[in-house]
């Protein structure tokens, strides 16, 4: 990822979910900071999409991995029960002046 963001300066960087769940850092490893965030973030991750794993565990379990990333986390599908979003369906990234939408 260094290498490439070197030569490639506007990468965009995305998760495609089922990050912290059916991988044996996070099934073995339980710390106040989520491994895969750390890896995430250390990488500098511009969106994390959650894949449907992301809620075995339920939202509590959910909150503190999101809290934790720095980019930015989306669920286009997920409601509460009043309809509102439990997270952004969307956000917009800039790359030298270009504004891209990531869904």
């Amino acid at each position: 990822v260094k290498k490439v963001r070197a030569e490639q300066p506007n990468l965009i960087l995305v998760d495609a979910g089922d990050t912290i769940q059916g991988n044996f850092v996070e099934t073995f490893k339980h710390e106040a900071v989520s491994p895969m965030m750390l890896g995430l973030n250390a990488l500098n991750y511009d969106v994390w999409v959650m894949g449907n794993h992301e809620f075995d565990f339920g939202l509590p379990a959910l909150a503190t991995p999101l809290k934790q990333f720095k980019g930015a986390a989306l669920a286009g599908n997920i409601v509460w029960d009043n309809g509102k979003p439990y997270l952004p369906a969307y956000t917009i990234l800039e790359r030298q002046g270009v504004k891209i939408g990531i869904i």
